[in-house]
C-alpha cells in the first residue's frame, strides 16, 4: 500500500495487522514513519511479535476480533489506493 508492504490488511475495517520479528528492533524509525503514513490514510494498526503469534494464537485471534468489532475511523471505507490491474490480481495488488 503506497510504497509499503503490509503483512495483513482488512480494507473494509481499515485495519492493518503486522507480525514483527526481531529485525524490527533495528528499524523503529522506518516503522514509525510507515505507521504515521498509514494512520494518515485512515488505517488502524495492530502489531504482534512473531513469537506471540506462535505461542499464544488464541490471544492474537481475540485481539484481532476485538479490533474488528470497533468501528474504524471512516463509516465508508475509501477506495483501495493501489487497485489491482485490470483483469485480475497480480502480486502488486498485495502491496
Amino acid at each position: 500500500m503506497g510504497s509499503y508492504i503490509l503483512d495483513f490488511v482488512c480494507l473494509g475495517a481499515r485495519l492493518v495487522i503486522e507480525v514483527d520479528g526481531a529485525h524490527h528492533l533495528d528499524q523503529r524509525a522506518y516503522d514509525a514513519a510507515r505507521d504515521t503514513w498509514l494512520r494518515e490514510q485512515g488505517f488502524r494498526m495492530l502489531r504482534f511479535w512473531d513469537s506471540r503469534v506462535l505461542t499464544a494464537p488464541d490471544e492474537v485471534d481475540e485481539a484481532i476480533w476485538q479490533a474488528l468489532q470497533v468501528e474504524g475511523p471512516h463509516e465508508h471505507p475509501a477506495p483501495h489506493p493501489n487497485p489491482p490491474p485490470q483483469g485480475g490480481r497480480g502480486p502488486e495488488a498485495l502491496e
